[in-house]
């Protein structure tokens, strides 16, 4: 799901993968995103930081592990 045009707005594939799967599903924790995207646990992290440092996805603590939301859901919940 828009892979294509992500990457063509500055996105690396595995950041446009972690970030539409984000877009389809909401919040999600690293391995939930590793399983739809086929992505290794670790390279989720990675691409999460980066979208972290670009001010496209939040991080926050969930039971014991931490899970990735996009940061348009953050807006709506915080108006």
């Amino acid at each position: 799901m828009f892979i294509k045009e992500l990457v063509d707005l500055g996105l690396n594939k595995g950041e446009a993968e972690v970030y539409s799967s984000l877009l389809q599903f909401g919040e999600a924790s690293a391995s939930e995103i590793a399983k739809r995207t086929n992505i290794g646990r670790t390279n989720v992290y990675e691409y999460a930081n980066s979208l972290i440092k670009r001010g496209l996805i939040s991080q926050f603590e969930q039971k014991t592990e931490y899970s990735f939301v996009q940061m348009i859901l953050v807006y709506l919940r915080i108006c």
